[in-house]
């Protein structure tokens, strides 16, 4: 199949991002998270879901790419996070990522994707050990309308009612991903569940949700299901239709909407369930438009590329923060791979 955005060109743009990714960690363990390109001023503030979604997202491209040598400092990474943010309370009996006075979500399940995927990279049964604890963490927060608990209080551990962008998305990523590696049903259970909760009501359509998409990409890689399928179809058409985010001057929403693209792509790849096709509506997008709609993205993006593999922000200002840079490689990574590993 041929590709407008040169598939080689994609890998080596991934690449390079993933090598800036990993250069902005220091010797400690800790990104420089967001700095002026211009003065080199460092911005005195951290986020530690985008810390361990960064070294989520680089363990990937350097195991999918062959880039050992990122292991070293995301293994660093991951030793500050646990060192300095890990704890196990009392009366919660599980291991948690402490931030601030709560534990959040989303960092629970992009710390277990990133204890994952360097575990993937390069084995450490301890690595993995933990993400197994933080799933159980997880599936404790599940709620019967397929949602989560997205913050729980460390004083009381009782949940508050913060609720998350993508921390439901990103938790059902997580426990399809662990159950992929371990076989583990209870938490492809908890994924399944959530999941075709969530479709019912076009959880992420409006929103682009490309978190939903990743989800569904990674469930259907162990329990294919054609509702979650039409689910996924139903988001992709939406970026497709209302393609406004390529108006607002930003590199993340052009990142983002991309890596939705490349993992619809991704699914539409695999076989369909025997219980149905994609979309019976037949409104679902197929393949030519939704690559098309990915390359011109990608070339967009590229307007917010700097030399050094990194991105900027965007709308002329020149800060980086680690996840522009996160955001953009796994754009390019995901339309690289769509056309296989080197």
């Amino acid at each position: 199949m041929l590709s407008s955005f040169d598939p080689a060109r994609s890998r080596t743009i991934a690449l390079e991002a993933a090598r800036r990714l990993a250069s902005l960690i220091d010797a400690e363990g800790r990104f420089l998270y967001r700095y002026d390109t211009f003065s080199g001023a460092a911005v005195d503030d951290y986020n530690l879901t985008r810390h361990v979604g960064a070294v989520w997202a680089t363990a990937i491209t350097a195991r999918r790419l062959a880039a050992r040598e990122l292991l070293a400092p995301l293994n660093r990474a991951m030793g500050w996070l646990i060192d300095s943010h890990a704890q196990v309370p009392a009366k919660l009996g599980l291991p948690v990522i402490a931030e601030g006075t709560g534990v959040e979500l989303g960092c629970m399940a992009l710390g277990l994707l990133a204890l994952l995927e360097v575990h993937r990279a390069e084995a450490n049964p301890g690595y993995l050990d933990l993400a197994r604890r933080f799933a159980d963490y997880i599936v404790s927060q599940a709620e019967p309308s397929g949602e989560f608990h997205h913050r729980l209080l460390l004083s009381s551990l009782t949940p508050s009612d913060h609720r998350a962008r993508y921390a439901t998305a990103q938790s059902i990523l997580a426990l399809a991903e662990l159950a992929a590696e371990t076989g583990e049903q209870r938490y492809l259970d908890c994924a399944l569940e959530s999941e075709s909760a969530l479709a019912r009501k076009d959880f992420g359509v409006r929103e682009h949700g490309h978190w939903v998409l990743y989800a569904i990409n990674a469930l259907a890689a162990v329990a294919p299901d054609a509702g979650h399928r039409a689910h996924a179809g139903r988001v992709a058409r939406a970026i497709l239709v209302y393609p406004l985010y390529r108006d607002d001057g930003l590199s993340n929403p052009l990142s983002c909407n991309s890596e939705a693209l490349a993992a619809y792509l991704a699914l539409l790849r695999r076989a369909v369930p025997e219980a149905g096709t994609i979309d019976s509506s037949g409104e679902a997008p197929g393949e030519p438009m939704v690559r098309r709609a990915l390359e011109e993205n990608l070339s967009l993006l590229l307007d917010y590329r700097l030399a050094d593999g990194g991105f900027v922000e965007g709308e002329g200002r020149p800060e980086v923060q680690i996840d522009h840079i996160q955001h953009a490689m796994s754009a390019y990574l995901g339309h690289a791979l769509l056309y296989g590993s080197p």
